[in-house]
């Protein structure tokens, strides 16, 4: 009879746990992530979605539990706060509200051809820590891209750091310049007709980093560029 009991006292507490379980995901809590199915010059933005699905505004906590991430590769770490050029170790969402979606992003740019990662986060309500959901994200680029490691760019731009003014870009037969913000966003693009140098004001941008794509007749260069006024 005792058994018994205790076996109805532990479904009970189960079931309340799980009832008062706040964080709903969207999709589940594994994605896959193709980066050759997205943009030809090899950016993907790798999304997980989940929601608050309780009745009170929720801070959920995360927690940097496995990374495979090949060096080579450029990442950009986005909450709901902050993008970082980084992988995080730990963080906090800013309070999210009964039924809204937010997401953990990871901006990947795969310089140096095919490879893959695997990325682990565990996250949770920061008023329930023993319910705790792990992220799981799978991302393959499955064959050499346009975009280039670091340290052999056929182009150059200088100066960097920059204090905001002008940027010069230098190349051969330069095609356009795209500059994203850390996050992924297109913030600036510049057509340009075969020239070698040419020069772009950065007074609009304010501090912070930046990706700078060169896109010349034969590839795609990627430069990470400081802006510090």
């Amino acid at each position: 009879m005792n058994k018994i009991l205790a076996l109805i006292a532990v479904f009970s507490i189960v079931g309340y746990s799980q009832a008062q379980k706040t964080i709903g995901l969207a999709h589940g809590t594994e994605e896959t992530f193709y980066v050759d199915e997205d943009l030809p010059d090899g950016f993907k933005s790798c999304k997980i979605k989940f929601f608050n699905a309780g009745t009170s505004d929720v801070e959920i906590e995360y927690k940097q539990i496995e990374l495979d991430f090949p060096d080579a590769w450029m990442i950009s770490f986005c909450d709901n706060r902050d993008c970082l050029p980084n992988f995080p170790m730990t963080g906090m969402y800013a309070p999210i509200k009964p039924g809204d979606t937010t997401e953990m992003k990871l901006d990947v740019f795969p310089s140096g051809g095919a490879d893959s990662a695997l990325v682990r986060y565990a996250i949770w309500d920061k008023a329930l820590p023993n319910l705790v959901d792990t992220l799981v994200y799978k991302i393959y680029a499955r064959w050499g891209l346009s975009v280039q490691s670091f340290g052999s760019f056929s182009t150059r731009i200088y100066p960097n750091p920059s204090q905001g003014l002008d940027l010069n870009i230098a190349g051969n037969s330069i095609r356009e310049v795209v500059i994203r913000a850390i996050d992924g966003r297109v913030v600036s693009k510049q057509l340009a007709f075969g020239e070698n140098e040419i020069r772009l004001n950065m007074s609009h941008l304010t501090n912070g980093q930046y990706y700078i794509e060169v896109r010349t007749a034969e590839r795609t260069d990627t430069h990470l560029l400081q802006i510090a006024r």
